[in-house]
């Protein structure tokens, strides 16, 4: 944990009157304001005026506030310094340096998010994998054409994708430990080079790799060639049924992962098979009357093109779903759900769980928001990625207001 830097000064806290009435026209909470302040005079005074103009880089990257206030915490000043560089460059340059690339890794690790870059990755892009000399790394190439530079990257974008649809994965002292159905296992956060068209897991064996891709289920079109389609669904249907099998078994779902609306969308988007722990999600909202209609329109097609391993609650949720919507703007209308005490907890279960709400995770949770307490109404405040629009914010601060206005009252 990093000591905390000394106070401004009158005239240093002058000079971050920009900052401040940047951040004053950016977020509702004064909390927002208070810990990007700090993150930015954490860093070195020269850095500020930078850090002040290129403030929605980091947000690029990092989308709420919670989660860049945990990697200032979890990083000394210069390592996330390296950061606060990293997210600049990644808008502003054509590629990231090996340095770059390892610290947003780092610290998305951290912040337990994802890169929407996955959606970008080709087939056969980690195709050959093959033991270093001294057997204690793995060097990776492909068959798609590219630099080892960009590979990397797209490695990179791959690891947290994959690890946000394992069922938990925890990153410590830097160890990333990860739950899956075949059990725990423990890796020590990758180091790299570059190795020609390629690059090097320094610290990771061919086997640790391999064991990684079997933990994570990890998406055969980036690294295998292509199998016979019906027999891939056979597996991925048996795998649905199993989970499916021990929620009913236990009335919960256990270890199963509950994926945000905006990773499935993402997902979605990169045109890949959807695996068993996304249809498990969706199977989830299904039942819960939680698929909104942005999610809807964006599993039509997903449906029919997947229709073997479908769940029947998904597929009859959409199709219903759709019939309700007339028009091509009809897309940000959604129906009101039914809401009662087993839906409110399953919507409150998933704010706990999302680290991010972006605007489908917000329609989701939309109907519930005047049932929700003032801790609950906070954390949705916090978690708000910053793509979200102004109105948006607006409402549930309102709202947040209104609720504290009411039990101030009832205290008096």
């Amino acid at each position: 944990m990093q000591k905390p830097q000394p106070p401004p000064n009158k005239a240093q806290w002058e000079a971050l009157e920009p900052l401040r009435q940047k951040l004053n026209r950016r977020f509702i909470m004064a909390r927002s304001r208070r810990w990007t302040l700090e993150i930015i005079w954490s860093q070195p005074e020269a850095k500020s005026p930078d850090y002040i103009e290129q403030l929605d880089s980091f947000f690029e990257t990092a989308p709420s506030i919670l989660q860049l206030y945990r990697i200032h915490l979890s990083f000394g000043q210069q390592k996330m310094q390296g950061f606060l560089d990293a997210c600049i460059a990644r808008q502003t340059a054509n590629s990231l340096n090996l340095k770059e690339q390892e610290r947003l890794l780092e610290g998305l690790l951290v912040a337990h998010h994802y890169l929407t870059d996955h959606e970008q990755i080709p087939d056969l892009c980690f195709s050959l994998q093959m033991a270093s000399n001294d057997g204690k790394g793995v060097i990776i190439r492909g068959d798609a054409l590219m630099s080892g530079q960009k590979r990397l990257w797209y490695f990179i974008a791959a690891l947290l994708i994959e690890l946000e649809q394992v069922p938990e994965y925890k990153f410590e002292k830097q160890q990333l430990t990860i739950l899956s159905g075949s059990g725990t296992m423990t890796l020590p956060k990758p180091e790299f080079s570059l190795v020609g068209n390629g690059f090097m897991i320094k610290n990771w064996s061919l086997e640790q790799l391999n064991a990684f891709f079997e933990a994570t289920d990890f998406t055969e079109r980036w690294y295998k060639h292509p199998q016979d389609e019906r027999e891939l669904y056979l597996v991925r249907r048996e795998r649905l049924a199993g989970n499916r099998a021990r929620v009913n078994e236990t009335g919960q779902d256990g270890n199963q992962k509950l994926l945000p609306p905006g990773v499935i969308l993402s997902l979605i988007n990169s045109g890949k098979s959807l695996k068993p722990a996304v249809w498990s999600s969706l199977e989830h909202y299904a039942n819960n009357g939680q698929l909104t209609a942005r999610l809807c329109r964006a599993l039509a097609p997903v449906i029919e093109n997947q229709a073997v391993i479908v769940p029947d609650t998904v597929k009859n949720t959409v199709t219903a779903m759709l019939a309700e919507l007339d028009t091509e703007e009809a897309i940000l209308i959604q129906p009101t759900p039914v809401i009662n005490e087993l839906t409110f907890k399953a919507a409150m279960d998933a704010l706990n769980r999302f680290e991010v709400l972006e605007e489908t995770e917000l329609e989701m949770l939309q109907p519930y928001r005047d049932q929700m307490t003032l801790n609950q109404l906070d954390s949705v405040i916090h978690k708000m990625g910053h793509s979200v629009d102004l109105e948006t914010q607006l409402d549930w601060h309102i709202t947040y207001e209104d609720k504290s206005e009411v039990r101030l009252d009832s205290m008096n």
